[in-house]
């Protein structure tokens, strides 16, 4: 499997399409990711993390937060503004 962040990016925003969900309540956590891709070795696994640790360092993704809190919930993702974007521009 060749992953790269545009692999990433698309899943969030097809499974955010597929949920009929706005984007600021939308989110997925990396074993959500991994169920989708379904990584056949650990070392794909560990590319998955390391692919959502770079989209959220670049600012594609970015922790999800709860409407109830202003803390991010722990290891959940939402596709930023700046996500959306970049998957348009490529």
């Amino acid at each position: 499997m060749n992953m790269n962040k545009k692999i990433i990016l698309q899943l969030f925003k097809e499974q955010m399409l597929k949920q009929n969900t706005l984007r600021n309540n939308f989110h997925l956590s990396i074993n959500d990711v991994c169920e989708i891709l379904h990584p056949k070795t650990i070392q794909e696994r560990a590319s998955i993390h390391q692919l959502i640790d770079d989209c959220v360092n670049h600012g594609y993704l970015e922790p999800a937060k709860s409407s109830l809190s202003a803390f991010p919930k722990q290891d959940l993702y939402t596709i930023s503004v700046l996500g959306l974007i970049k998957l348009d521009d490529e």
